[in-house]
C-alpha cells in the first residue's frame, strides 16, 4: 500500500521502458519483488519489445513467474526464438501444475514445429518429471535429427498415446546411430521386454562399438531373461558382440550391489577374455 501511495510504483512502471538498461532492469526487478498487480505486470509486458536483449529477457522471466495466464502464454509463444538458457529459465518460472504450461507442452508436440518441440523436450529433460504429451509418433519422422534424438532421450518421461515399445521399435530402425542409441537407452530404462528379440538381433549384427555397448547394457537391465540372452553372446563367434557382452557383464559383477553371482559368472567371463 505504501509502495503505491508514495508514487514509487508509477515511477518504476515508467522506467521499465527506459533506454538505460540498468534502470529498466532495476525497475523490472523491483516491480516483481514489491508489486505484483495487473498494472505492474502490464508495464513489464511492455518491456518484451525493449531494444536491449537483457531487458527483454528479464521481462520474459518475470512475466512467466508473475504474469497473467494470457501474459504467460505470450511469453511461451516466443520461446522458440529465445536462446537455450533463457528458454529453460523462463519455463522453470511456471508452476508445475500450471494449465498454461500443460497447454504449451501439448500444443508444442501437436505442432511438429522443431523449435517448439525441442523447447518442450528440453524443459521435460531439465525438470526430470513425467508429463502427459499426447501423440508423438509423427515426430519419429521429423527431418531434424535433434528432435528424434531428444524425443527418445525423453521418452521415459513422456506419457504418450502410443505404446512405448512401438515407438522404440521404430527408433531402433532410424538411419542416424545417435537416434538408435537413445532408443536403445529408452528400451532399457522402460524395461521393454517385448523388444528383447529385436535387441538381440541388433546386437548380433552391430558393427559399431558404442551402439553395441548400449545394446548389451539394455539387455543386461531389462529382465533376467534378457540378461540370459546377453550371456549367450559370451560364447558367440561374433567378436563385437562377445566383447561388449563380456564387458557389460563384468562391470555389473564388479558393482558393490552385485547379487552373489560373481563366482558363478567369473569362469565364463575369463573364458571369453581368452578367446
Amino acid at each position: 500500500h505504501l509502495f503505491t501511495q508514495t508514487g514509487l510504483a508509477a515511477t518504476l512502471r515508467s522506467q521499465v521502458k527506459s533506454g538505460n538498461p540498468s534502470r529498466a532492469l532495476r525497475a523490472i526487478f523491483l516491480l516483481r519483488r514489491l508489486e505484483t498487480d495487473a498494472d505492474s505486470a502490464n508495464a513489464i509486458e511492455s518491456a518484451l519489445d525493449h531494444p536491449i536483449e537483457a531487458v527483454r529477457s528479464s521481462a520474459a522471466i518475470s512475466l512467466a513467474g508473475c504474469g497473467s495466464p494470457a501474459q504467460q502464454s505470450k511469453v511461451l509463444e516466443r520461446l522458440p526464438m529465445l536462446p537455450f538458457w533463457l528458454r529453460v529459465a523462463v519455463i522453470h518460472q511456471l508452476a508445475e501444475d500450471s494449465p498454461t504450461l500443460q497447454s504449451f507442452l501439448e500444443e508444442a508436440f501437436r505442432s511438429g514445429d522443431s523449435r517448439q518441440v525441442l523447447t518442450a523436450l528440453e524443459f521435460i529433460l531439465s525438470q526430470n518429471r513425467v508429463h502427459t504429451v499426447g501423440s508423438v509418433s509423427h515426430l519419429i519422422k521429423s527431418p531434424n535429427p535433434e528432435v528424434r534424438i531428444k524425443l527418445f532421450r525423453a521418452l521415459p518421461l513422456l506419457l504418450t498415446e502410443e505404446e512405448p515399445a512401438k515407438l522404440v521399435s521404430l527408433g531402433l530402425l532410424d538411419t542416424d546411430w545417435r537416434v538408435r542409441v537413445m532408443a536403445i537407452l529408452a528400451s532399457g530404462k522402460l524395461r521393454l521386454s517385448g523388444l528383447v528379440p529385436l535387441l538381440v538381433e541388433k546386437l548380433a549384427a552391430c558393427t559399431q562399438k558404442i551402439e553395441a555397448s548400449h545394446l548389451a547394457q539394455a539387455l543386461a537391465n531389462i529382465s533376467p531373461e534378457s540378461r540370459n540372452r546377453l550371456e549367450g553372446f559370451l560364447n558367440s563367434d561374433i567378436p563385437m558382440a562377445r566383447a561388449v557382452a563380456a564387458s557389460v557383464l563384468e562391470e555389473q559383477l564388479l558393482r558393490p550391489n552385485a547379487r552373489g553371482a560373481r563366482d558363478r559368472k567369473s569362469t565364463r567371463l575369463n573364458s571369453s577374455h581368452t578367446d
